[in-house]
């Protein structure tokens, strides 16, 4: 249905539908039946017009997993992503970001457990989104981390996206103003723990040109 009515979409939004798959799944875990892996990229070959977004959590797995006509280039509607809940996690994974081939590479930093910094000897993703942990027993994260990492990104031409701050005393309004958290939840509605940075919304896209977005045979 989403690629029959793809054209309408991009005419009102201007861009086309991005779909992020298996959102409580990992599309490149080991115990992931290899047959619906199979079925996924079938689905995803026979819907051209719409941008498929797959994270994971185990970059490691995914050149041996990808498709035989994965390419030299990656399916032009594949964006691949990996998680990087800090340093340790973004320098253990960064490399398949040059190693392996892909129309968008996307990092989420999320949840955000400690600092992350971009410098530039490091292979650099399109686009970056980053985000505080949410729930009972959310572990802290500090605004200066997203302001850091989004400065980054600035320097390096990188779309950044900053979803959420999780908990409420992520909030700089709250953890570095003072305000009650009261307060921050009237003001600040984007997202869980509000998502302002600095009174600014961030959430950037990485630029995908709608006339060229097709196949690659």
């Amino acid at each position: 249905m989403w690629q029959k009515r793809a054209a309408q979409f991009a005419a009102q939004y201007g861009r086309r539908q991005r779909v992020f798959c298996a959102s409580l799944a990992d599309v490149f875990d080991n115990k992931a039946d290899a047959k619906w892996r199979e079925d996924l990229f079938e689905v995803i070959r026979a819907t051209p017009a719409l941008d498929w977004q797959l994270l994971t959590k185990r970059p490691q797995n995914i050149r041996k997993m990808l498709p035989s006509d994965w390419g030299d280039s990656g399916y032009s509607n594949v964006w691949l992503g990996f998680t990087a809940e800090d340093q340790t996690r973004f320098e253990q994974r960064k490399r398949f970001i040059a190693e392996i081939p892909a129309a968008v590479w996307f990092v989420s930093y999320e949840p955000a457990i400690g600092p992350l910094r971009i410098v530039e000897s490091d292979p650099k993703p399109n686009w970056l989104i980053s985000g505080g942990e949410s729930g009972h027993g959310a572990r802290p994260m500090l605004a200066q981390w997203a302001r850091d990492v989004i400065s980054d990104c600035r320097q390096f031409g990188i779309a950044a996206f900053h979803k959420q701050w999780g908990a409420i005393g992520n909030n700089p309004l709250v953890e570095e103003q003072g305000m009650s958290p009261a307060e921050v939840k009237e003001l600040d509605i984007y997202g869980k723990g509000g998502g302002l940075m600095d009174g600014q919304l961030v959430r950037e896209f990485p630029h995908v040109n709608i006339s060229d977005q097709r196949m690659r045979a």
